[in-house]
């Protein structure tokens, strides 16, 4: 009897090869082939690129390069598949005919329901018709957020031989039993987002090299992700960190905004240019080093499902600024500073405070560090629980 896996879900289909969702089915894939050869049938779509990890995974089960629609449905009318599993399903799974499979999927946090919009959404429009979509998400959200609504339910709702949703932390759980009572609480599993699939570390040289290539000074920047995604407020923190500029020219720190691929939108709203480096997405690699090296994270994300970030700064000692929001403070716990992700000023006070108090500083890098050993351990034995309920 097999699992059929999706691994879709670690093939990306956007501007950025990183999400936490690819991560997610990476790590939950690798770790199943390790455990079961035998009992995997794998399907990937033929358009997009597979990771070189993967690729060399799948070589070791049945592995089917097909499209949603016709194709899937073959395999899931395979005598021999018993449980369907996405990480990340996609619409066209509402389409297809699950009704011979224990349907099994992951839902990475409640985002378009909780925070349908933000002025940040306008901001950071790429086109005409994104930025109408942001106004009307803001005109209407109440019917916006009924119409997310009714996409979780028609998942949770699927015709199969049972169902169940794994969640990356309690704070989604409960987000979800709030949103829809309707649903058991006994099908919703916490399984927090697994460690990384892959050691990225470069060696020492090769880190330094990195980061000097990048155009920033090791120990001398504070590191912000993601900086085209309204949803990560990357655009806000560039404007918080301008503005204590402004105000404290002699500060000893620079700022690296990751994910820029339209500068102009950040270029129009700050004054310090030179002291804000905008870098497009980097390599695996690359952002390691990065991480490793940064004076501090600052991470004022809107919203959360788990979060890798923070903890990823962490085990390295590096103190982090979170947003208050969501699942960051379940994750982080009192090992991060935290912020109104929407107060510029607020922002601006923590970064003065690691500055400033070198006492403090110390002490975040310290909590930082515990508090990554200490998710590692839950995040391995979340995943042990989550793999051996897929395969049972």
């Amino acid at each position: 009897m097999s699992l059929l896996y999706d691994l879709t879900a670690t093939q990306p289909s956007g501007a950025s090869a990183f999400t936490g969702g690819n991560e997610y089915a990476k790590a939950v894939f690798l770790r199943l082939v390790e455990r079961s050869l035998d009992k995997i049938i794998a399907f990937s779509d033929p358009e997009r690129p597979l990771d070189p990890v993967i690729a060399e995974a799948v070589r070791k089960v049945e592995h089917v390069e097909t499209t949603w629609g016709k194709g899937v449905q073959r395999l899931l009318d395979r005598q021999d598949v018993v449980t369907f599993y996405s990480a990340l399903p996609p619409l066209e799974v509402l389409d297809q005919d699950l009704k011979n499979v224990h349907w099994r999927f992951t839902l990475h946090g409640l985002r378009p329901y909780e925070l349908p919009t933000d002025p940040a959404a306008r901001w950071m429009a790429n086109s005409v018709p994104e930025w109408s979509l942001a106004v009307v998400k803001s005109m209407v959200p109440k019917m916006y957020r009924r119409r997310v609504l009714g996409h979780y339910r028609r998942l949770l709702s699927l015709r199969s031989r049972s169902v169940r949703v794994s969640v990356p932390s309690a704070h989604t759980k409960y987000a979800l039993l709030s949103a829809l009572p309707e649903v058991d609480p006994t099908t919703v599993e916490v399984t927090y987002s697994p460690l990384k699939s892959v050691d990225c570390r470069l060696t020492e040289a090769e880190t330094r090299k990195a980061v000097a290539e990048v155009g920033v000074v090791p120990g001398r920047y504070v590191l912000v992700l993601s900086g085209d995604r309204w949803l990560k407020n990357g655009l806000r923190a560039a404007m918080a960190l301008d503005k204590l500029y402004d105000t404290r020219p002699d500060l000893p720190i620079t700022t690296l905004v990751l994910g820029v691929q339209n500068r102009r939108r950040y270029l129009r709203r700050i004054k310090h240019p030179e002291r804000i480096v905008l870098s497009r997405y980097v390599a695996a690699p690359v952002l390691e080093a990065l991480y490793s090296k940064a004076f501090a994270l600052l991470y004022p994300s809107l919203n959360e499902g788990f979060g890798y970030p923070p903890l990823e700064c962490m085990k390295y000692g590096v103190p982090v600024i979170c947003g208050a929001v969501t699942s960051v403070p379940e994750v982080c716990a009192d090992a991060a500073l935290y912020v109104d992700p929407r107060s510029e000023d607020e922002i601006g006070a923590r970064i003065l405070q690691l500055i400033l108090d070198s006492t403090c500083y110390s002490d975040y890098g310290d909590r930082g560090r515990s508090r990554a050993r200490l998710v590692a351990r839950q995040q391995e034995a979340m995943l042990d629980r989550f793999l051996n309920s897929l395969i049972a």
